[in-house]
């Protein structure tokens, strides 16, 4: 519906306000004769504009189904980017790079694998697979 034929509409409807027609002299013939092209138009206009509706309201579901799945597909891809981005992080931490100490009960130190590689990749994998 255009916005500059409502405002017609609403200037008829205002030209027949201003013109003060009452009820009674509507109901005449002459005072038809002065509103009728103007209200049949309208009307006319008017019920076109109706009659568009459902199909309208048809597109407007459709199109809200889909804006349903981007924003589905959206937080998916958000999540899986959470994902990578935390293992990015584990194994570009520069303490997961360095060998492992640890200490027997006896007090011996004893140097073990980096992280990463104690990891065996575990991280990523589930990254991948879309585990937390």
């Amino acid at each position: 519906m255009s916005k500059e034929r409502l405002e017609e509409i609403n200037r008829n409807v205002l030209y027949i306000k201003k013109n003060s027609l009452t009820p009674n002299e509507i109901i005449t013939w002459s005072g038809w004769k002065s509103i009728l092209p103007i209200f049949t138009e309208d009307l006319e206009y008017l019920q076109e504009q109706a009659n568009q509706v459902p199909e309208l309201e048809k597109q407007l579901e459709k199109s809200g189904h889909g804006l349903y799945n981007c924003h589905m597909c959206y937080e998916r891809l958000e999540q899986q980017n959470k994902r990578y981005r935390e293992a990015l992080e584990f194994y570009a931490g520069d303490d997961k790079w360095k060998p492992t100490i640890t200490y027997t009960p006896e007090g011996d130190m004893h140097e073990g694998a980096p992280l990463f590689i104690e990891d065996g990749g575990e991280i990523a994998r589930k990254a991948l697979e879309g585990e937390e």
